[in-house]
């Protein structure tokens, strides 16, 4: 590994991967679960962002790519049990390129991921055609939040 690469994961799976063997493939947690089910034989959920990342592993050329990985984080007031009506915190990562909104509803910044992986410098000035095209995948990429409720449980009928 080169300076400034990251290490996501580490597999061990002798006589399936190669010892040492590396990827530059890009994947989020959310390829977990269609990863593990794979390996078990099963299909994934029909409704999952998450693509199985056995192929890359196995060092197969078919592995599917995403054209973006995207992340949020929606505010929830616990005591109405709603999420604020508001863009929240939000990242997306397309090929070079990382767009961050760190807090809700703040201007988006923006890093090139091959020349500044620590993303200590926003270059969102310089790049405002990137930049539009980042805000506008953000857009179609967000879905509003489920409602969240917790299931009913002995303790908290007990604190009443």
């Amino acid at each position: 590994m080169g300076h400034g690469q990251r290490v996501p994961m580490i597999v061990r799976w002798p006589g399936y991967i190669a010892s040492g063997s590396s990827s530059a493939h890009v994947w989020g947690f959310h390829d977990f679960l269609a990863t593990s089910l794979e390996l078990a034989g099963a299909e994934p959920p029909a409704a999952t962002d998450g693509l199985s990342v056995v192929p890359i592993l196995l060092g197969r050329s078919e592995q599917r790519a995403h054209n973006y990985l995207y992340w949020e984080l929606p505010r929830h007031n616990s005591e109405t049990g709603e999420f604020r009506d508001e863009v929240p915190a939000q990242a997306i990562r397309a090929g070079k390129w990382k767009a961050v909104r760190p807090a809700p509803a703040a201007p988006l910044e923006l890093y090139d991921l091959v020349e500044d992986v620590s993303e200590s410098r926003d270059i969102s000035a310089e790049h405002p055609s990137v930049l539009a095209n980042m805000e506008e995948l953000l857009e179609n990429a967000r879905l509003p939040p489920r409602p969240q409720t917790q299931p009913d449980h002995i303790w908290w009928e007990s604190k009443g």
